[in-house]
Protein backbone atom coordinates (compact mmCIF):
# COMPACT_ATOMS: atom_id res chain seq x y z
CA UNK A 1 0.00 0.00 0.00
CA UNK A 2 0.73 3.53 -0.71
CA UNK A 3 1.43 5.80 2.32
CA UNK A 4 -1.58 7.90 3.20
CA UNK A 5 -0.64 11.66 3.97
CA UNK A 6 -2.12 13.68 6.70
CA UNK A 7 -0.20 16.70 6.81
CA UNK A 8 2.70 18.45 5.25
CA UNK A 9 4.55 20.68 7.26
CA UNK A 10 5.21 23.51 4.45
CA UNK A 11 6.94 26.74 6.17
CA UNK A 12 9.39 23.74 8.14
CA UNK A 13 10.06 22.25 4.78
CA UNK A 14 10.65 25.91 3.14
CA UNK A 15 13.47 26.85 5.99
CA UNK A 16 15.27 23.64 5.95
CA UNK A 17 15.11 23.70 1.75
CA UNK A 18 16.40 27.24 1.97
CA UNK A 19 19.38 26.66 4.08
CA UNK A 20 20.29 23.76 2.42
CA UNK A 21 20.17 25.86 -0.78
CA UNK A 22 22.34 28.30 0.81
CA UNK A 23 24.75 25.61 1.66
CA UNK A 24 24.47 24.60 -1.97
CA UNK A 25 25.21 28.05 -3.09
CA UNK A 26 27.85 28.17 -0.93
CA UNK A 27 29.49 25.18 -2.01
CA UNK A 28 29.60 26.34 -5.98
CA UNK A 29 31.19 29.59 -4.55
CA UNK A 30 34.31 27.98 -3.00
CA UNK A 31 34.90 25.70 -6.80
CA UNK A 32 34.42 28.80 -8.88
CA UNK A 33 36.49 31.11 -6.38
CA UNK A 34 39.33 28.12 -5.61
CA UNK A 35 39.59 28.19 -9.19
CA UNK A 36 39.95 31.52 -9.89
CA UNK A 37 42.40 32.40 -6.62
CA UNK A 38 44.63 29.14 -8.25
CA UNK A 39 44.53 30.25 -11.74
CA UNK A 40 42.27 26.79 -12.51
CA UNK A 41 44.87 24.46 -10.92
CA UNK A 42 42.42 23.84 -7.84
CA UNK A 43 38.71 23.29 -7.83
CA UNK A 44 37.69 22.85 -4.52
CA UNK A 45 36.31 23.08 -1.33
CA UNK A 46 39.22 22.77 1.14
CA UNK A 47 40.47 26.03 2.77
CA UNK A 48 43.63 24.10 3.46
CA UNK A 49 44.70 23.26 0.18
CA UNK A 50 43.64 26.70 -1.10
CA UNK A 51 45.82 28.22 2.29
CA UNK A 52 48.70 25.62 1.27
CA UNK A 53 48.55 26.51 -2.94
CA UNK A 54 48.96 30.00 -2.04
CA UNK A 55 51.81 29.60 0.78
CA UNK A 56 53.72 27.58 -2.15
CA UNK A 57 53.12 30.39 -4.73
CA UNK A 58 54.06 32.78 -2.55
CA UNK A 59 57.09 31.65 -0.67
CA UNK A 60 55.15 32.79 2.85
CA UNK A 61 53.69 30.59 4.95
CA UNK A 62 51.15 33.28 5.85
CA UNK A 63 48.01 32.27 3.36
CA UNK A 64 46.55 35.85 3.81
CA UNK A 65 49.50 37.73 2.86
CA UNK A 66 50.25 35.84 0.35
CA UNK A 67 46.63 36.21 -1.35
CA UNK A 68 47.69 39.93 -1.14
CA UNK A 69 51.13 39.37 -3.00
CA UNK A 70 49.37 37.20 -5.14
CA UNK A 71 46.89 40.09 -6.04
CA UNK A 72 43.82 37.79 -5.20
CA UNK A 73 42.90 38.94 -1.81
CA UNK A 74 39.18 39.92 -2.36
CA UNK A 75 38.74 36.91 -4.01
CA UNK A 76 40.38 34.92 -0.96
CA UNK A 77 38.39 36.89 1.70
CA UNK A 78 35.14 35.67 -0.20
CA UNK A 79 35.97 32.06 -0.27
CA UNK A 80 36.54 32.20 3.15
CA UNK A 81 33.09 33.71 3.63
CA UNK A 82 31.49 31.03 1.03
CA UNK A 83 33.46 28.31 2.75
CA UNK A 84 32.42 29.38 6.70
CA UNK A 85 29.03 28.30 5.15
CA UNK A 86 29.89 25.16 4.23
CA UNK A 87 32.60 24.06 6.87
CA UNK A 88 30.14 21.46 8.28
CA UNK A 89 29.85 19.51 5.35
CA UNK A 90 31.41 16.10 5.58
CA UNK A 91 31.96 14.05 2.48
CA UNK A 92 29.26 11.92 3.38
CA UNK A 93 26.73 14.90 3.59
CA UNK A 94 28.52 16.16 0.33
CA UNK A 95 27.69 13.01 -2.09
CA UNK A 96 24.20 12.30 0.38
CA UNK A 97 22.60 15.75 -0.14
CA UNK A 98 24.36 16.86 -3.37
CA UNK A 99 24.90 15.68 -6.93
CA UNK A 100 27.85 17.31 -8.94
CA UNK A 101 27.35 17.81 -12.42
CA UNK A 102 30.18 19.15 -14.30
CA UNK A 103 32.02 21.78 -11.87
CA UNK A 104 28.53 22.94 -10.64
CA UNK A 105 26.49 21.07 -7.73
CA UNK A 106 22.94 21.07 -6.63
CA UNK A 107 20.77 19.10 -4.71
CA UNK A 108 20.27 15.90 -5.03
CA UNK A 109 16.71 14.07 -5.74
CA UNK A 110 17.49 11.45 -2.42
CA UNK A 111 17.85 14.64 -0.26
CA UNK A 112 14.43 16.56 -1.92
CA UNK A 113 12.71 13.25 -1.69
CA UNK A 114 13.72 12.67 2.38
CA UNK A 115 12.78 16.02 2.90
CA UNK A 116 9.73 16.29 2.12
CA UNK A 117 9.14 12.65 4.09
CA UNK A 118 10.79 14.13 6.95
CA UNK A 119 7.83 16.97 6.86
CA UNK A 120 4.86 14.83 6.15
CA UNK A 121 2.89 13.16 8.65
CA UNK A 122 1.27 10.04 7.22
CA UNK A 123 -1.62 7.88 8.25
CA UNK A 124 -0.61 5.18 10.24
CA UNK A 125 0.11 1.17 8.23
CA UNK A 126 -2.65 -0.20 10.19
CA UNK A 127 -5.33 2.54 9.85
CA UNK A 128 -4.86 2.37 5.67
CA UNK A 129 -7.35 -0.31 5.19
CA UNK A 130 -10.05 1.49 7.44
CA UNK A 131 -9.35 4.29 5.30
CA UNK A 132 -9.51 3.16 2.01
CA UNK A 133 -13.17 1.32 3.19
CA UNK A 134 -14.39 4.54 4.69
CA UNK A 135 -12.90 6.54 1.12
CA UNK A 136 -15.68 3.28 -0.59
CA UNK A 137 -18.02 4.45 1.66
CA UNK A 138 -18.10 7.97 0.49
CA UNK A 139 -17.61 7.16 -3.11
CA UNK A 140 -21.27 5.44 -2.72
CA UNK A 141 -22.85 8.68 -0.20
CA UNK A 142 -22.13 10.80 -3.12
CA UNK A 143 -24.08 8.66 -5.51
CA UNK A 144 -26.70 8.15 -2.88
CA UNK A 145 -26.56 12.33 -2.61
CA UNK A 146 -26.27 13.30 -6.11
CA UNK A 147 -30.15 11.23 -6.01
CA UNK A 148 -31.35 13.12 -3.24
CA UNK A 149 -29.50 15.81 -1.86
CA UNK A 150 -30.07 15.17 2.16
CA UNK A 151 -30.07 11.06 1.92
CA UNK A 152 -27.31 10.77 4.18
CA UNK A 153 -28.99 12.51 6.76
CA UNK A 154 -31.29 9.27 6.78
CA UNK A 155 -28.89 6.87 8.03
CA UNK A 156 -28.88 6.17 12.29
CA UNK A 157 -26.46 4.95 14.50
CA UNK A 158 -27.55 3.01 17.83
CA UNK A 159 -26.09 3.39 20.66
CA UNK A 160 -23.59 0.63 19.92
CA UNK A 161 -22.50 2.27 17.09
CA UNK A 162 -24.18 0.15 14.52
CA UNK A 163 -25.19 2.17 11.12
CA UNK A 164 -28.64 1.16 9.77
CA UNK A 165 -31.19 3.23 7.35
CA UNK A 166 -33.87 5.02 9.20
CA UNK A 167 -36.38 4.16 6.67
CA UNK A 168 -38.90 5.77 8.46
CA UNK A 169 -37.36 9.17 8.10
CA UNK A 170 -36.69 8.03 4.38
CA UNK A 171 -40.56 7.14 4.31
CA UNK A 172 -41.59 10.21 5.60
CA UNK A 173 -39.50 12.11 2.87
CA UNK A 174 -41.39 10.00 0.27
CA UNK A 175 -44.93 11.11 1.84
CA UNK A 176 -43.65 15.21 1.17
CA UNK A 177 -43.62 14.95 -2.36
Amino acid sequence: MSKIRVNFHEKKFQNELEAKEQQCTSLNTTFELSNIITNGELATKELQEVKDWLSAKSGFPNSEYSSQLLNVETEYKAYIIAFNGIKDIDDKTLSKDFTRTGDRFKLSEIFLKELEESNTIFLAPKLEPTCKKLEDIVVLLNEVEKMQKTSSNYLARNYNGVWSVAIKQLHQLNTRF
